[in-house]
């Protein structure tokens, strides 16, 4: 939620989030776009079950969840991922060829490596 707006409207987005994350609700979320539910219950609920059973690959990224760690976003990680996002863009567009793409990402981002690290 935003800070600088009308309580009204804070009042709003708090009704949708309470809605939109109600167990059955963020249940039906992830079964119908695939993305990971945001409640414990639902993931436990019986009709998750089903789904993981009918569809294993489901599981995947829940299984990942044990690995998972933050982005370190401070030094020179943001102009890095910044650069890596550019150049891949630049590649999936045909731009650049993905040789050239991944040479000039390791280019520039070698570059800001070491103006941070200098």
């Amino acid at each position: 939620m935003f800070k600088n707006v009308p309580k009204k409207v804070k009042e709003a987005a708090w009704k949708f989030l309470k809605y939109v994350t109600e167990p059955v609700n963020s249940l039906y979320w992830s079964l119908t776009t695939g993305y990971m539910t945001c409640r414990v219950s639902a993931f436990d609920s019986v009709l998750m079950g089903k789904h993981f059973e009918e569809e294993p690959r489901g599981l995947l990224t829940y299984k990942q969840l044990e690995y998972a760690r933050r982005r370190p976003y401070f030094g020179p990680y943001p102009e890095v991922n910044s650069i890596i996002r550019s150049e891949w863009e630049a590649v999936m567009t045909k731009v650049k060829s993905p040789e050239n793409g991944v040479k000039d990402a390791a280019v520039k981002a070698q570059k800001a490596l070491d103006e941070y690290y200098k």
